[in-house]
């Protein structure tokens, strides 16, 4: 057996493994079994039924932009994900306010690779699903909504690296009120509160981010153009020189000029420009993400991975052939931030599934 058919070897055992690792996950199926065989007649009734793990996997959000949820610092919205986070769950728990008593669902599908929305609603003491809200187009446009690593704002546990003044009071005087509350006594809080919710608002961040890398993966593969550049996105994506520190910008010539063999014009006045026009939008988006990750000549790069360079020679290519590209792909509320970090690999997570060339006939 040959040496260069060990990797694909590895990501077929990896795939298998994953199929058995999450076949017992609580998914969409699971939620929809409850609802339309009718073993429940409430939102409560619902939450009992979660699994603790899934219960103990909450965010809380104090400032939504939902039109669909309120939210404030006495009741904020709840989401709860499953551990690969292919389903989103959300209410609010201030009786009478708008959606209260309704679950809204965010499922993703792994068969399509796309972000499907559900709302759930009891009337009559009877369960219905609503497959297709017209509510939710309007912001989500196809994607879930979550700020990037380090900083949620409007959330509890809005800095991973700070308290907020009056974030542990807060904090605090909910897991007290909980304790009696219809829906909020479901959830599950560890001994140190304000941890597990930064845990999980970074948790929530990276399921999402790369979830929505394997629907970007299949829109670009569907594309006509997909086999006249993916050798080269996917070796610009996983050139880990072009993410960490001043050796980010002494690659980019040579890319250029691989960039040009495909008949594209560009030169390094056009990187510079792009790579201007995606600093000036991080900054005005994005003011809390380090400064390592935006700026790769700095010496800070102990947190985080600079994504400027790596989007800017991609969108050079998706610009010239009419791909989906760097703009489109934020899960930020801003979809022309060209916020892509999360707090672990960033872009590097897209490349990963790049197949490398050799496994690349096997794959496709």
């Amino acid at each position: 057996m040959s040496i260069r058919s060990w990797p694909f070897i590895f990501l077929i055992i990896a795939r298998l493994f994953c199929v058995r690792a999450n076949a017992g996950e609580f998914d969409f199926r699971d939620l929809e079994r409850l609802v339309e065989g009718q073993q429940v007649s409430s939102l409560e009734e619902i939450l009992e039924k979660l699994p603790r793990e899934m219960r103990s996997r909450f965010n809380l959000i104090a400032n939504s932009r939902s039109t669909r949820q309120f939210a404030d610092r006495t009741n904020p919205r709840v989401t709860l994900a499953n551990s690969d986070g292919t389903l989103v769950l959300a209410f609010n728990g201030k009786k009478g306010s708008t959606g209260y008593g309704q679950l809204e669902v965010v499922r993703f599908d792994q068969e399509s690779k796309q972000f499907e929305f559900k709302l759930i609603d009891f009337v009559g003491g009877k369960g219905s699903i609503n497959h297709k809200p017209e509510t939710c187009f309007a912001c989500h446009r196809g994607r879930p909504i979550w700020n990037t690593y380090p900083f949620w704002a409007g959330m509890f546990g809005e800095s991973h690296h700070s308290v907020g003044a009056g974030e542990l009071a807060d904090v605090t005087r909910f897991v007290e009120a909980a304790n009696s509350d219809p829906l909020y006594r479901h959830l599950v809080f560890e001994d140190d509160v304000l941890k597990q919710l930064h845990d999980n608002n970074a948790t929530m961040g990276d399921r999402l981010a790369s979830l929505n890398y394997e629907r970007i993966f299949l829109e670009l593969k569907a594309h006509p153009h997909w086999h006249q550049v993916s050798d080269l996105m996917g070796t610009i994506l996983l050139d880990r020189k072009l993410y960490y520190g001043s050796g980010a910008l002494t690659s980019v010539d040579s890319y250029l000029e691989r960039i040009s063999a495909l008949g594209v014009h560009v030169d390094r006045a056009h990187f510079d420009t792009k790579l201007a026009t995606i600093y000036a939008q991080l900054e005005k988006y994005d003011k809390f993400v380090f400064t390592s990750v935006l700026y790769p000549e700095t010496s800070r790069n102990t947190v985080g991975t600079s994504q400027a360079v790596v989007t800017a020679l991609l969108e050079l290519i998706t610009d010239s052939y009419g791909l989906p590209g760097p703009r489109e792909w934020t899960i930020t509320f801003k979809r022309d931030s060209y916020a892509l970090v999360n707090s672990m690999y960033g872009l590097l997570d897209l490349g990963r599934y790049f197949p490398r060339p050799y496994c690349r006939s096997l794959l496709d």
